[in-house]
């Protein structure tokens, strides 16, 4: 389960954005399938630096998904003191929503292009 810091509220409100790239994920069995990832995660900053952490996460937290390496997910940080860094979960579940809603529009489009050619 995600562990939130003291102040992770404040932090999701008034924290600076980064992203973070996967660089290693192990999924957590679940008793009903995949209940979460263990991430190792690549912060990079805008001034070009990065950093490591190590985070858990819920399906739940991620958009209902597994996320793998090299995926991108979004983090806040406390830009005084950047060891103060979490994943932002509703900027990850509002991408994944909105990636997975692409992928059934341009699904559906694909499928209707193809019956309509048919004879």
């Amino acid at each position: 389960m995600l562990k939130f810091l003291p102040g992770y509220r404040k932090l999701m409100r008034d924290g600076a954005q980064a992203q973070a790239v996967v660089i290693k994920s192990v999924a957590v069995p679940g008793s009903h399938g995949v209940w979460g990832c263990d991430l190792r995660l690549r912060v990079h900053f805008d001034d070009g630096t990065t950093t490591e952490l190590d985070r858990s996460a819920q399906i739940y937290d991620l958009g209902g998904r597994v996320v793998v390496e090299g995926d991108v997910l979004p983090v806040r940080f406390d830009a005084a003191d950047r060891s103060k860094i979490e994943l932002d979960v509703a900027a990850a579940r509002a991408a994944a929503h909105k990636q997975r809603d692409e992928a059934a529009a341009a699904a559906i489009a694909r499928t209707e292009a193809r019956l309509a050619r048919r004879p």
